[in-house]
């Protein structure tokens, strides 16, 4: 994953490597994470201030469409192919849902 500052064009950081292809990315309001979702079914959590991953949430089988954040940044939603929609705790790492 690349972060861009989008007043110059240029690239600020790249976060380690996620080994699949990349489908969706969400940024939190409130806390320096994002969290993104790959072809492969993984969820993970990115520090963007330490430029790395801070924790995988494991539980689909398949590739992730979607995901968000909540406003307060606590916790995360994610869908995949197949109708699965998650709920996960950002703190703990655990599906709630």
């Amino acid at each position: 994953l690349h972060m861009w500052d989008l007043v110059t064009g240029s690239c600020t950081a790249l976060l380690a490597r996620q080994p699949h292809r990349v489908k969706c990315v969400a940024v939190s309001q409130v806390d320096d994470l994002a969290v993104s979702g790959d072809d492969a079914g993984h969820v993970l959590v990115w520090d963007l201030q330490a430029g790395a991953c801070r924790a995988e949430l494991a539980g689909h089988t398949r590739a992730v469409d979607d995901v968000c954040v909540s406003p307060c940044g606590q916790k995360a939603l994610s869908y995949c192919q197949g109708n699965t929609l998650r709920v996960w705790d950002l703190k703990t790492g655990t599906c709630t849902a």
